[in-house]
């Protein structure tokens, strides 16, 4: 199975996993301060802007940015800390060692609207495979956590002493009663044509992709489809891939010139995807890529 590929990646093996997820735990949950007291406070505060790719950005990315990117450096000195509101070191390949990606709120759109959809998150990517993520939710206190080969977590104000295991959805056979989940604030044509064409009977939208991922991940939802090359950051997915797998989940990229789906892989000197990628429970694995493939938008 293609997904099971990225698991078998060589890696560095030069960090205890696990300890720098618990960290991390940590250092979302701490920095969910920062994001609730700004979602509290005066709209005016925020200072929105827009950046080049057209994405909106406020005082509380750059604060909760600088909070967590600091936090890490302090913690693992040496390792390349790449958040998405600070200066990326690609001085070599990203798949060249540890990196931690950071998105300090990811789904800012529905941070600046007020809807409880957005996350603080943390990947933990070694020699470009992805071994360990955090996706919190400052809104609900909820906190989805994983490691590479220790499975995935939910962990809420009333569990964090006894973090509830999860696990994808494989129960469910009948792709009309799937739900696929989608973006709120980025709607796509692709996307729609592909739910369409599988029949997935329901669909659920949200803002963050690493939540998105983990509504797959605890059971929620089979498929999320991201056809958006050159636009998703690293860091927008690095954690929720590393929840999703470890839940069950399966994983390609596909890049739109050469069409063949892999497993997702971090590499290069650019911290924005070039690739379109998918996330599917393992029922729905062949279905998707048939259909991807009898389109023409993708080959094994």
């Amino acid at each position: 199975l293609i997904y099971r590929e990225s698991v078998r990646c060589r890696t560095s093996r030069q960090m205890d996993y696990e300890a720098a997820i618990q960290f991390c735990v940590g250092v979302t949950e701490e920095a969910a301060v920062i994001v609730n007291k700004f979602a509290t406070g005066d709209i005016k505060d925020l200072q929105e802007e827009t950046k080049d790719d057209a994405s909106p950005v406020t005082a509380a990315d750059k604060a909760t940015n600088e909070f967590i990117v600091e936090k890490l450096q302090k913690k693992f000195p040496g390792t390349r800390v790449i958040g998405e509101e600070s200066a990326a070191d690609v001085s070599e390949s990203l798949d060249k060692g540890i990196v931690f990606y950071v998105d300090p709120i990811d789904g800012t759109k529905e941070f600046i609207d007020r809807v409880p959809q957005f996350t603080i998150m943390i990947g933990l990517v070694d020699c470009g495979v992805p071994v360990g993520g955090v996706v919190h939710n400052p809104s609900t206190g909820e906190t989805f956590y994983a490691t590479k080969g220790k499975g995935a977590f939910l962990r809420t104000k009333d569990t964090k002493d006894a973090p509830q295991k999860i696990q994808c959805d494989t129960t469910t056979t009948d792709i009309a009663n799937m739900t696929e989940t989608q973006s709120r604030s980025h709607p796509n044509d692709r996307v729609k044509e592909m739910v369409s064409l599988l029949g997935i009977g329901k669909v659920l939208k949200s803002g963050s992709a690493g939540l998105k991922l983990c509504t797959i991940a605890r059971g929620q939802a089979h498929i999320y489809m991201s056809w958006a090359a050159g636009y998703t950051g690293h860091w927008d997915t690095a954690a929720g891939c590393a929840i999703a797998v470890e839940s069950g989940a399966m994983f390609g990229i596909i890049h739109p010139a050469e069409k063949k789906i892999k497993p997702m892989y971090y590499s290069g000197l650019k911290t924005k995807h070039e690739e379109n990628w998918f996330c599917t429970v393992p029922q729905l694995w062949d279905a998707t890529c048939k259909v991807l493939c009898d389109q023409g938008w993708a080959t094994e």
